[in-house]
This record gives C-alpha cells, sequence and structure tokens, in this order.
C-alpha cells in the first residue's frame, strides 16, 4: 500500500489522480452516514425495546440490543459500540510549514473502539456510559494527545430522569440529565461531538430536556473535558464552561423543515487571538432554516457574537448558507448544491472592539487534511452528487477560501493561532483553493469513507509560509453495533 499511495500523489499526473479518486470513490462512504438504527451520538440510537414484540428483525446484535430484566418488559439493557479504523496520507500538510519531525511522507494509521451500555429502569431511570479507546500508529512525531489518542477513559457517564413517570405532563415529554454527555447542535458549527478527528468531544453538566408536539428544547450548563493521555484520567476544564438553550421547532409541512433558535453563553480563560491572550466571555445567538426534503435542498444559519475579551469589547458575527437541488425521482439521484460563508475577523487593532470569531467547540469546517478553522475565513463550495444504488453516494467539488480581514490572520478550528497577521500588512486575502472527491457507502452496521483532496496555497499563505499545495488521502471503515 506504501508505494502504491507514494506513486498516487508524488508521481501521477493531475488527471491520472483524478480518474483513480473517481474510480475508488465509488465503493467507499461518509464518515457521518448512518443508518436508522444507530446515530453519530449513541445516546440517540433507536429505541431497542420494539424487539420486544417484534420477531421480523433478524439482526445478529438483537440479543444484546433488548436484555430484559424484568416480568414487564419495561426494564432493559442495551449494549452497543463502535470500530473506526483510518489510513490517512498528508504531503505537505499546513501547506509545507510542518517541523521536520512531524513531516509524514509515508501515513498514519487512526484506532478508536467504544463500548457502552444503556440500562432503562421502567420510564423513569435511565443510565448510559460509554467508554473510549483512541490510538494513532505510525505517525511520524506520535500520536498528538488531543485529536489522536486516549489509552482508556469514560467517554459519557450520565441519568436521565423522566419527570413524566411521576408527574402526568400530558402531551409535553422533560426529562433532566445530569453526568459527563456529548452534544451536538444544528450543523455542528459552534457545539458538536468532534466526529471527524479521533478523539471526540465531551462535556461534564447538566442538561434539561424539553418537547411538545413541534417544539424541542435543551437547557445546558457544561464544562469541557480534557483528553490525557493515560488510563481514566481525563478531567473537566474549570476554566471552560458554556450554557444556554437550544430551540428547535419542526415544521414538516413545509418542505419538512425546521427552525433552530439558541443563545449559548460561554467563558474560557486566556484564549489566545491575534492581538493578545485574554480571558474571553461571549454570548452567541443564532437562527438556522432548514430541510431535509428531497428537491429543494437549504440550510441558513445567522449568528452573532458579543461580550468581553478582556476590557474589550466583542462583536463578532458568522453566516452560512447551502442551497442545493436533489432530482429524487431520478435513476441515480443527482444533486448540486452550492454553499457559502462569511465569518468575521479583527479588522482594527487599535479600537475597543475584537471582530474575531469564536466557534467554540465545533466540527471541522474543511476536509481533514486542513488545520484551517472558520475564525476570519470566508469560504464558497460547489459540489454535484450522484447516489447509483441507496447506499452509495459518489461527490465531487471544489472550495475557494480567503481570510475576511487583511488585519487579522487564521486560526485552528479550536481558536490556535495558526498564521498571525504579520507586520508586513498584505492585503491579499486569497488563503487557498481545494478539490476533493469523496464517496459514500453504508449499511446497517457498516460505514466507509475515501475522501482525496488537493489544495494550493494562495496569496496570504504562499506569503507567510512555505506556499505548497496540500495532498491528502483518507481511507477510512466503521463498524457500530
Amino acid at each position: 500500500m506504501r508505494c502504491s499511495l507514494e506513486y498516487f500523489f508524488y508521481r501521477s499526473s493531475y488527471k491520472k489522480k483524478v480518474v483513480i479518486s473517481i474510480l475508488i470513490s465509488a465503493w467507499w462512504t461518509t464518515i457521518y452516514a448512518q443508518s436508522k438504527y444507530y446515530s453519530v451520538v449513541r445516546y440517540n440510537d433507536k429505541d431497542f425495546s420494539f424487539l420486544k414484540n417484534d420477531t421480523a428483525d433478524k439482526d445478529f446484535f438483537n440479543p444484546i440490543k433488548y436484555i430484559k430484566l424484568n416480568k414487564e418488559g419495561n426494564s432493559y439493557l442495551t449494549i452497543g459500540g463502535e470500530f473506526r479504523e483510518a489510513y490517512q496520507l498528508v504531503k505537505n500538510e499546513n501547506w509545507g510549514d510542518v517541523a521536520p519531525a512531524r513531516d509524514d511522507k509515508n501515513g498514519f494509521f487512526w484506532h478508536r473502539f467504544m463500548l457502552h451500555a444503556s440500562l432503562h429502569y421502567k420510564k423513569s431511570l435511565r443510565f448510559f456510559a460509554q467508554i473510549k479507546n483512541a490510538n494513532a500508529f505510525n505517525r511520524k512525531g506520535g500520536a498528538r494527545p488531543t485529536l489522536d489518542r486516549d489509552e482508556l477513559s469514560v467517554h459519557q457517564a450520565f441519568v436521565d430522569l423522566n419527570v413524566n413517570s411521576f408527574i402526568n405532563l400530558e402531551k409535553h415529554a422533560l426529562v433532566f440529565r445530569f453526568g459527563r454527555q456529548e452534544y451536538n447542535y444544528g450543523w455542528g458549527k459552534l457545539i458538536s461531538v468532534r466526529e471527524g478527528p479521533n478523539n471526540r468531544q465531551t462535556f461534564d453538566g447538566g442538561t434539561i430536556l424539553y418537547k411538545t408536539g413541534k417544539l424541542h428544547t435543551d437547557i445546558f450548563y457544561a464544562h469541557n473535558v480534557s483528553v490525557a493521555n493515560g488510563v481514566f484520567d481525563n478531567k473537566r476544564i474549570n476554566s471552560q464552561k458554556i450554557w444556554g438553550i437550544y430551540n428547535i421547532v419542526s415544521m414538516p409541512s413545509f418542505y419538512k423543515s425546521a427552525i433552530d433558535i439558541y443563545y449559548i453563553g460561554s467563558a474560557r480563560d486566556s484564549l489566545r487571538l491575534a492581538q493578545s491572550t485574554q480571558n474571553d466571555r461571549r454570548a452567541t445567538v443564532g437562527f438556522r432554516l432548514s430541510t431535509q426534503k428531497t428537491g429543494l435542498l437549504y440550510d441558513w444559519e445567522s449568528i452573532y457574537q458579543f461580550g468581553k475579551f478582556g476590557k474589550q469589547n466583542i462583536s463578532a458575527y458568522s453566516w452560512v448558507g447551502m442551497l442545493g437541488y436533489e432530482w429524487g425521482k431520478s435513476k441515480y439521484r443527482p444533486g448540486i448544491t452550492f454553499h457559502t460563508g462569511f465569518t468575521s475577523g479583527e479588522k482594527n487593532f487599535t479600537d475597543n472592539k475584537i471582530q474575531t470569531f469564536n466557534p467554540l467547540y465545533p466540527r471541522p469546517p474543511f476536509p481533514l487534511g486542513l488545520p484551517l478553522g472558520p475564525s476570519n475565513v470566508n469560504a464558497t463550495k460547489f459540489e454535484v452528487y450522484f447516489k447509483p444504488a441507496p447506499k452509495f453516494k459518489t461527490s465531487v467539488g471544489f472550495y475557494e477560501i480567503w481570510r475576511n480581514s487583511s488585519m487579522d490572520g487564521t486560526y485552528t478550528p479550536s481558536v490556535m493561532p495558526l498564521r498571525t497577521h504579520s507586520s508586513q500588512n498584505i492585503s491579499n486575502k486569497a488563503l487557498a483553493s481545494l478539490y476533493y472527491i469523496e464517496g459514500e457507502y453504508h449499511t446497517r452496521h457498516l460505514t466507509i469513507n475515501m475522501e482525496a483532496v488537493i489544495s494550493p496555497a494562495k496569496g496570504f499563505t504562499q506569503k507567510t509560509g512555505a506556499g505548497k499545495t496540500i495532498y491528502y488521502l483518507l481511507i477510512q471503515a466503521g463498524y457500530k453495533f
């Protein structure tokens, strides 16, 4: 494999790379693909109590999905888990600006295993626990603690108290949740499980979940959890916390649309931005309109942030949108989408305002081969895809990426400065282009993904570093049960 991959990236012509990618990608799947049984957030898996009376479903894992604990069958245990194995190859990481000790030309492997148990006591209580093991092998310079490696940890451990079992709320559902838990809201632009990297993200805190009719509301307060190298040594970060309310209103009669309206408060000590390092206290308010209906596709989100960065006032924004169309009645269900996004950066270092957007705890906005986060970044994306079979999808597309403000630099997804604004006052806002092809395949248990990316540096990226072209390949397989 090593020889063939080196040939693919280093010796093949551009046309040959694209042709080979197309042929391979027809058989591989995306990391976010999921079946109707298993969710990205595993505590939201299908309720397997249906197996109490359903004898038609003959899946191999059914004996551990519904383990009856009492005569009535309303107390039961569900056991599940997942493997994820991946190979990644990055040539010219960070457009060539990487320490020689980490300049990896042979690629490396990711491994992750997660096991969980969900115990339901009648309709009143639920106990959910999940452990995780993750590591990277053959990575030059070693595995990165936060992103790659976690020897063994309690990833989630919480209890749900169903108020409806004690009080008759009729058409209202109310649950109190306490403990270590994942959050995954909306597009994942602000708070997500961070599924792309090897180590997922989790929080220690409490959540109130309320649902009635077409309204679903979460009220939460939580601290981010650090990832350490040892066994059961992950701890909450007291200097980082979030709180807020997230509302989703379903509108099935209007193109199967949904409206998200939310407020998120956040506090983070010693946040480093381009101009200085200060305590960051900000409020984030947002509105999102999206649809899941075949045919006209759209997803629009507007976000505004205000608060204090040290003694300076915060005024930052982000706006992202997608518009597309899928021909659902056609044989191969082809589709086309156009995405655009604008996220603010610092425009004036001498005033009393901070305009750099803080994405909090997002999913990576670009393919994993790019270290770039959304702060001070504008981008457009164009994609076409087709689905030759119900379980297959192939996509090809490109991005154009540039800075929002020429006065600010660029950042990683976790808001670590990537390329700082220099005294040269480089006015060129261009950052990079990105061309990709990916394939998708998934079944009830299996997910497989292949992605190939080429990203030539432009403008600011060229002038502040080596300015090389990134070549990235991901081959990934996951199995859920």
